[in-house]
Order: structure tokens, then C-alpha cells, then sequence
């Protein structure tokens, strides 16, 4: 996820909070009004020999005041979150950006909303003596101030429990402080001292009517906010990116370079079968990685805990910092093409078009902007010409193309790629990877799986061996050597370095004569 600037999101709070109260305004204008002229009937009807002044403004003129009224209220509140928003960048675990907003405004209207109201339901306006109303609303304001500090306290306990658990544990951990803190908060503030004297059912019908406006007000707002963020977002990762990442990027153990991706003594199993074992490894920003070994080895299981799609049963996957806990944002990933249904009804713009799926906004359509990106990447890829096909009839390098533009939709910041020059021909295979080189270029880091040790592994700059475990990792010249690749296949390998070509053999048969040439081996 990327880092917001302070600006993007006050903008964005203002903005939706301006909306979400003329939403709510609307509601209040339709249904809550209505109630509040019915309450002023009934209390000149009670007190018939009361004088009643004439107010200077019509009432008609009053309730649309009260509209723009709340769209400024909107402004005020957005303003604080944005403020409280920008200071605290909070991240839920497995929520996108959009969805990220969305829960942070869920949160904030429990605590500055809905909670106090528990506790403190509002009254229909002239009910109740003016002492009372302003001890009420006092209550009112300190329970909220309260409640700021029980988050407070859920925060602390939050960064205490950081390293002892993470993803949902760590959430739920702070979520039960924080349930702790309110249960007490509820049950320790004074009880409700303005007195009610009306119809039953009207302050019933009031009172609802105003909890269904303060929960669609944050509803709205959240809705609101993640999609303006989630824009703004779209919009930063449309400038150009900054060149060729330093040289250090190629070392991920070399210090001050910190990790996009991060797996932690990571374990995953399918049932009571190891899969993965006591897995730690780091990727730079901007590095190029290739994952071999042979089947069954955990490659593809490996891939997918990067995608938050396996859970591991031990240690932690990190992507920029952040513990993975359902699909993060800012990862591409294009599958092997075997797993592919490719009887599924879909033409080729449809299918790369579901790479901004998450990310569409309110509407099941395309806009004309993300159409026309679909389309320069197709002309980028080669594909230009191919959109209204259907993707079974299309060859194998397209059909492999056709999911790398789909990752690319996104503008991932990591592309995971799962045997991504597997049944292609030589020239796709170049094609591929040369376009990989490219990505890699532009800062994007690139981590794949690969069976092809010759033709692809051998090319990459950073190659990891996995075998359940990680047998070796390094650049493919200090890597591929007998010893190592014999341990990760757990067959006779054998390695001929012929000047800078390195060429990996499996059977013993094919070197004899590779020392009549001057070749070696290593």
C-alpha cells in the first residue's frame, strides 16, 4: 500500500465529507423532519394558551439551512479524520487502500457515533429542561473524549504485542483491549439525566431515524473517501517511474536496503504434509528473483503466500513491512497457464480488465480511461488488434500475454509471475523475459518460478533453491554448481561453464567429450 500524502487525504476527507452530509442532509430533510414538525404540533396542541412566537424564518426555509447545515458539518468532521487519518495511516490486515478508508470510517463512526449513542440517544429538539440538555450534551462530548482514549490505549497495546503476533491476531488483540476499555467506559459513565415527556413512539421513531443518519453519514463518507484515495492513488502511479534501481537493490542482505517482500522462518503445510520449512528470505525494491527446484518442492506454494492466498502455519510474510493477511495491494500475479479454464466466455479485453476488478469503483462496467490503458498495454504487448477475441483462440505466447497485461493493469509495484515461459516458444520466451527486464528497469521487482534452468535461471541476476526449504540463493554463477544443484534435485547435476555461458546437465552421458573442448566444470 502505498504511503498517502498528507494533502491527498485531507482533500479526500473533505470532499467526502462534505457529500456524505448533504447525503444525510437529504435523509433528514425527507424523514427526520417531518417527525420534528409532528413533535412541534403535539407540544402547541398540549399548551394551547401558551403564546407562540412566529419565527423569523419559515420552517420550509429552516430545513433546507439545515441541509447546507450538515454538508458544513460533513466538512468539519472530515477535517478532523483527515487529520487524525493522516497522522495515524492505520492499516488493517488484508484491506486494500479502498477498503482500508472504508474500515478506518466504520471505526470512526462507532466511536464519535453510534458508541456514545448507546448511551446517550438524541432527543427530539425543545424536549427536556435546558439544564438537563446541557449537562446531557457535556456527557455527550466527554464520553467521546473517552473514547478516543480507549483507542488510544487499544494503539499502545497494538505496537506492545508487534513481533509477538501479527495479521489477525494482532488485529483481534487490539480490537479485545479496545472492546475492554469501552465495556468499562459504557458501564462507569453517568446515566442519560434529560427527561422525556412525548409520545413514546415519536421519540422512538426519532431516535432511530437519527442513528440510521449517523451510521449512513460514516457509511457514506468511507464509501467516499476509500474511492476518492484509490483515484488519487491511480493517479500518482500513472507518472513516470524513476529509472534503474542502485546496485544495491541486487543484494538483499546488504544493510539499508529494507524489503518489499519479507518471508519470516515461514512453515506451510497441506493437512499434516509439509509444503514449506523454516523459509526466511528477503527481496530488495527493484530486484529481479527466480525460484527454482523441482515439482512438489513449494515453489507455487511459496508464490502464494506472497499473494496472501495461503496462510502460513509458522513465522510471517511481509510485504513493505506489513504482515500479509489476504491479497495486499500493489501485487500483480500471473498464473501458470495450465490452471487457466480457457473455455471461460471471455474476450481478451475482458479478461485484463478484471485486473482492476478490486479497484472498479461502484459501477460492474469499465470506464473509457481504464479501456484506454487496456489498450495501450495490448499495443505495448503485442497484442493490439486481439481485444474483442476470445481468449481460447489465441496461441500460447499470446494467452501468456494476455495475463502478464492483466498484472499489469494494476501497476504493481511486485509481479509475481508462476512459470511464466512454460509452453511457449523460444521467441516468447525471449520476448517475456526481455519485457521483464524492462518492468525491472521502470523500479518494478519481479519474483518468478521457473523449471527452465538453461534457458531462463541461469539468465536472471538472483536465483533461490528451494527444495520445502531454501537450499542456496545468490547470483546463478556462484549458485549453480554440482554439489548444490545435485542437492536440490536429489539426482546427479552437473554444471559446464563455457567462458560466460552456463549450461546445467542432468545425466552424465552428455559431457562426455565437454573436456575435449576446454570446458569445465564446477
Amino acid at each position: 500500500m502505498r504511503t498517502l500524502s498528507t494533502r491527498e487525504i485531507l482533500l479526500a476527507a473533505l470532499l467526502a465529507g462534505i457529500l456524505a452530509g448533504l447525503v444525510v442532509g437529504a435523509l433528514q430533510y425527507v424523514a427526520i423532519e417531518p417527525v420534528i414538525e409532528r413533535a412541534i404540533v403535539l407540544e402547541e396542541a398540549a399548551h394551547p394558551a401558551a403564546e407562540h412566537e412566529a419565527p423569523v424564518v419559515s420552517r420550509e426555509v429552516q430545513r433546507l439551512f439545515l441541509v447546507v447545515g450538515l454538508g458544513l458539518y460533513g466538512l468539519f468532521v472530515g477535517l478532523i479524520f483527515g487529520v487524525a487519518y493522516a497522522l495515524a495511516q492505520p492499516r488493517f490486515p488484508g484491506a486494500g487502500l479502498k477498503r482500508n478508508a472504508f474500515l478506518a470510517a466504520l471505526a470512526a463512526g462507532w466511536l464519535v457515533g453510534a458508541f456514545p449513542f448507546l448511551k446517550y440517544p438524541a432527543n427530539p429538539p425543545g424536549v427536556g429542561d435546558p439544564e438537563t440538555i446541557t449537562y446531557r450534551e457535556t456527557l455527550f462530548v466527554l464520553f467521546w473524549v473517552l473514547s478516543v482514549g480507549c483507542v488510544l490505549v487499544a494503539a499502545w497495546a497494538h505496537r506492545l504485542l508487534q513481533g509477538r503476533l501479527t495479521g489477525r491476531p494482532l488485529a483481534a488483540a487490539g480490537v479485545a483491549v479496545y472492546a475492554v476499555c469501552a465495556v468499562l467506559l459504557y458501564v462507569l459513565m453517568p446515566p442519560n439525566p434529560d427527561p422525556v415527556e412525548m409520545a413514546p413512539d415519536l421519540v422512538f421513531r426519532f431516535r432511530v431515524l437519527s442513528l440510521i443518519g449517523i451510521i449512513g453519514f460514516w457509511i457514506v463518507f468511507g464509501l467516499l473517501f476509500g474511492a476518492l484515495l484509490q483515484r488519487f492513488d491511480q493517479r500518482a502511479r500513472r507518472q513516470p517511474r524513476p529509472g534503474r534501481p542502485p546496485t544495491s537493490l541486487q543484494h538483499p542482505d546488504r544493510p539499508g536496503s529494507p524489503p518489499i517482500l519479507e518471508f519470516r522462518r515461514v512453515r506451510c503445510s497441506y493437512g499434516h504434509e509439509p509444503v514449506l520449512e523454516n523459509v526466511s528470505l528477503r527481496i530488495a525494491p527493484g530486484q529481479f528473483v527466480g525460484l527454482v527446484g523441482p515439482s512438489g518442492s513449494g515453489k507455487t506454494t511459496l508464490l502464494r503466500t506472497a499473494l496472501g492466498l495461503v496462510r502460513p502455519v509458522g513465522g510471517a510474510v511481509l510485504f513493505e513491512g506489513w504482515p500479509i493477511d489476504g491479497p495486499p495491494d500493489g501485487v500483480g500475479y500471473v498464473p501458470q497457464l495450465e490452471t487457466v479454464d480457457w473455455t471461460f466466455p471471455a474476450t481478451v479485453e475482458e479478461v485484463v480488465l478484471m485486473g482492476q476488478a478490486a479497484c472498479s469503483g461502484p459501477w460492474p462496467w469499465a470506464g473509457r480511461r481504464s479501456r484506454a490503458e487496456v489498450r495501450a498495454l495490448l499495443e505495448r504487448l503485442g497484442l493490439d488488434g486481439l481485444a474483442g477475441r476470445h481468449i481460447r483462440d489465441l496461441s500460447g505466447g499470446q494467452q501468456q500475454r494476455v495475463f502478464l497485461a492483466r498484472a499489469l493493469l494494476r501497476q504493481p509495484r511486485l509481479l509475481v509471475l508462476d512459470e511464466p515461459t512454460s509452453g511457449v516458444d523460444i521467441r516468447t520466451r525471449h520476448e517475456i523475459l526481455h519485457l521483464l527486464g524492462e518492468l525491472q528497469e521502470q523500479g518494478t521487482t519481479i519474483l518468478l518460478s521457473t523449471h527452465e534452468l538453461n534457458a531462463v535461471a541461469s539468465h536472471l541476476p538472483y536465483v533461490v533453491c528451494l527444495n520445502r526449504t531454501i537450499i542456496a540463493e545468490g547470483p546463478p554463477a556462484a549458485v549453480f554448481t554440482d554439489a548444490t544443484l545435485s542437492e536440490l534435485y536429489g539426482a546427479p547435476m552437473h554444471v559446464v561453464r563455457e567462458g560466460d555461458v552456463t549450461v546445467v546437465v542432468d545425466h552424465p552421458d552428455l559431457l562426455v567429450g565437454a573436456g575435449r573442448h576446454g570446458s569445465s566444470t564446477a
